[in-house]
């Protein structure tokens, strides 16, 4: 996909896909698999300088992040909820610590306030789910908390 350039529309379309994101909460395990390994690529490529180099000219870098925003609030709750897998783990640790890796550097690129609406998002979803601790965000979290706090100081 990419390096026929079609990558970029692809992470936005799949972003835009919101009803595809919910719905994959909800599917068939086998099928939660696909669309979890789906998203940790097109995470990755919407991560990658390719990326944002696609739409340097194109676009602000405001107009970047809010291509990256409908990605994240439609399928960080699938990461949250379909890490664990049947009968092995989707991910591997090296894949798994890759991805928070990556999920973090999309989140420090948002604005304050994306960020907060993407972490509330990731908080609410993490804690209600018992069966797993990925993606821990934690030290996103606690940054972007640090930072508002020293704002309203």
């Amino acid at each position: 996909m990419a390096e026929c350039g079609a990558a970029r529309e692809t992470v936005v379309q799949f972003g835009d896909a919101a009803r595809l994101g919910s719905r994959a909460l909800v599917a068939d395990p086998a099928l939660q698999v696909s669309l979890l390994r789906l998203a940790v690529f097109l995470f990755k490529h919407a991560n990658s300088r390719e990326y944002e180099q696609s739409t340097a000219g194109k676009e602000d870098k405001g107009a970047v992040a809010e291509q990256r925003m409908p990605m994240l609030r439609s399928w960080l709750p699938l990461l949250c909820r379909g890490s664990t897998g049947t009968d092995a783990p989707v991910l591997t640790g090296r894949e798994r610590a890759e991805m928070v890796v990556v999920l973090e550097n999309l989140i420090d690129k948002l604005s304050w306030e994306q960020r907060e609406e993407v972490l509330s998002l990731w908080l609410h979803h993490f804690a209600a789910c018992p069966d797993t601790d990925w993606p821990n965000l934690e030290s996103c979290y606690t940054r972007w908390y640090a930072e508002s706090r020293r704002l309203l100081a």
